[in-house]
């Protein structure tokens, strides 16, 4: 395990016991998820997608 990771690891989990808020948050990864399975289904389709196509994926893709 790298050093870069512990260190993280060891401030995320500091944050959370501390009450604090961690960022990036769950709400980021997701949002950055549902832009990735857009970027897919727009790879798939071979066309574009506008951002309210893509705001219709759920968390866990199409």
């Amino acid at each position: 395990m790298s050093l870069y990771f512990q260190k993280g690891r060891n401030s995320f989990v500091s944050s959370i016991l501390a009450g604090q808020t961690v960022a990036p948050s769950f709400y980021d990864g997701w949002q950055a998820q549902r832009l990735i399975d857009g970027a897919l289904v727009s790879d798939e389709r071979g066309a574009g997608l506008r951002y309210a196509e893509i705001a219709v994926f759920g968390p866990t893709g199409i």
